[in-house]
């Protein structure tokens, strides 16, 4: 388990990246949409916008949550579950991870080390574990009662 003086790293990178947060996030949408074409027909009906607040939110979340220690996930279960509609796979879920700490890497540049990645990996690791948990768990509930 990550100790308290790298959590202070991982709030001190998200406050360093706040004020550039929608370039991060449009970045890493353009590498997700080039991996995954096919999130492009699922993502058409939300604004740019709307999806860069989202994900930015969910980037917040993920911070906060692993920085307090509080590991709640039902944020992430919650979301999970209303994205229902939605094709996600455990590949998607890692290419989510991957595609935005390459952006926040690249954004902060030279201040980017070793203990930064973990943090981040260690915090949206939690965070998609939450949301894919609530994203199955809705999915079996469906399930169960078409049957």
């Amino acid at each position: 388990m990550p100790d308290n003086s790298n959590y202070q790293i991982l709030l001190n990178s998200f406050l360093l990246i706040k004020p550039v947060h929608s370039r991060i996030i449009k970045s890493f949408l353009k590498d997700l949409l080039y991996e995954h074409p096919e999130l492009a027909e699922q993502l058409s009906g939300i604004k740019q916008s709307e999806l860069v607040y989202r994900i930015h939110n969910l980037m917040f979340k993920a911070v906060e949550s692993a920085a307090t220690h509080q590991h709640d996930l039902t944020y992430f279960k919650n979301l999970g579950s209303k994205c229902r509609g939605y094709q996600i796979s455990n590949d998607l879920l890692v290419s989510i991870s991957s595609y935005l700490i390459k952006s926040i890497k690249t954004e902060i540049g030279k201040r980017w080390s070793q203990e930064i990645e973990n943090m981040w990996y260690h915090a949206l690791d939690q965070a998609l574990h939450g949301f894919y948990t609530g994203f199955v768990s809705t999915t079996d509930e469906q399930g169960k009662k078409a049957g």
